[in-house]
């Protein structure tokens, strides 16, 4: 059954789902770059075009422009001045949002949430928070006992995420409490983890 169909270039609810009625305006959409399955919806100025695709329970609102090759999904919501483009890919429960961009093969899943001025071309994986100090991309490393994601101002290996002053200052006792195997861990990859800092 038809979600919306598009009318003047903007997406318009043919019937009732989430918080959108029948009849309802949406944002402007290109065919083919909203799902009709979900209750994924383009809001108000927002712009969903080119090749890109939305669907699931994904949303884009504000003034929020999905474009290029891009994958939208999960519960990902996209907002305020975000831009995603290129062949990225945001799903899980990722948060785009202030003026954001996210563009190249970049990957933003899990409950990452990227804000302000900040870029992302490579893989934002886990609980990161990624906002406007950012100035260049996350670090995902995979492999070693825990995953370990690096951002300009936290760490996070496996579920833990601190700050890098944090990391840097913590003594034994307390990276031994995180898990009985983290102090041979961190005493093993200390110097090799804050260098990417």
């Amino acid at each position: 059954m038809l979600k919306y169909e598009i009318v003047k270039g903007r997406c318009v609810a043919l019937r009732d789902f989430s918080d959108i009625k029948a009849g309802d305006f949406g944002g402007f959409v290109d065919d083919g770059c909203l799902s009709h399955d979900g209750i994924c919806w383009v809001y108000s100025n927002a712009r969903a075009v080119g090749k890109c695709y939305i669907s699931e329970n994904a949303y884009v609102d504000g003034h929020a422009h999905v474009d290029g090759h891009t994958h939208i999904y999960g519960n990902a919501h996209i907002y305020g001045y975000a831009k995603v483009y290129g062949n990225a890919q945001i799903c899980g429960n990722a948060q785009i949002c202030g003026d954001a961009q996210i563009y190249g093969d970049a990957v933003v899943l899990d409950n990452v949430v990227v804000r302000g001025q900040a870029h992302v071309t490579g893989i934002a994986t886990g609980y990161a928070k990624i906002t406007e100090n950012l100035n260049r991309q996350a670090l995902c490393l995979t492999g070693l006992d825990w995953q370990i994601t690096v951002t300009d101002d936290q760490i996070r290996i496996g579920c833990v995420c601190k700050s890098k002053m944090w990391w840097n200052s913590a003594d034994d006792i307390e990276i031994k409490a995180l898990d009985p195997r983290a102090l041979e861990f961190w005493k093993k990859n200390k110097k090799g983890i804050l260098g990417l800092c």
